[in-house]
């Protein structure tokens, strides 16, 4: 008889041990789920909403938070606007929360681009705003400007070649022949 107490018992405990473990491995498997299901919904709560601007302009301050209309969690944004030179410009924008159950945390990143560009002309003062000159003659297109000035970058100087701080003179025609000719400044 004690050896079938000592099966019985044998037998007993193996099933309250497997029932146990079994309720171990159970509740591990349910709170991996629950974690990742939290995890899930954490990521899926961070939102962002751009404000639609996409330009800048040359010479301007530019604060890179105008970007964000409105955003959930917290937000880093990674990169600058260097408004004093004309460019596209990525930024990343990167939110992030914590899930207070479990303690997780998770992350969003999304990308922008502001195009700095140039929309403000000079004022260009010209000697005569029309030149008559005789057909076959030579005539310095650059004479007739007496100047040219930038609102952002000032007194332009002029150049055969557009670049920062220059202006160029191009003239529609060949102002050797007679004729009525366009002269455009930029």
């Amino acid at each position: 008889m004690t050896t079938k107490r000592f099966l019985a018992f044998g037998l007993a405990a193996c099933m309250v041990g497997g029932t146990a473990l079994g309720y171990v491995f159970a509740r591990r498997d349910y709170m991996n789920k629950q974690m990742l299901l939290s995890q899930a919904r954490l990521y899926d709560s961070l939102r962002l909403n751009m404000s639609g601007i996409t330009t800048a302009e040359y010479g301007s301050t530019f604060d890179v938070h105008t970007l964000v209309a409105e955003h959930t969690g917290d937000l880093k944004i990674d990169g600058q606007i260097d408004a004093s030179a004309i460019g596209s410009y990525p930024v990343k924008l990167i939110l992030s929360g914590k899930e207070s159950k479990f303690g997780l945390t998770n992350s969003k990143t999304f990308t922008a681009s502001v195009n700095v560009v140039d929309t403000k002309p000079a004022e260009i003062t010209l000697a005569a705003s029309k030149v008559d000159i005789k057909a076959g003659s030579s005539y310095d297109l650059f004479s007739n400007i007496t100047s040219v000035i930038d609102p952002i970058d000032g007194s332009l100087t002029a150049s055969t070649e557009n670049g920062k701080g220059t202006y160029t003179v191009a003239v529609d025609g060949d102002i050797s022949k007679a004729g009525t000719y366009t002269a455009t400044v930029t």
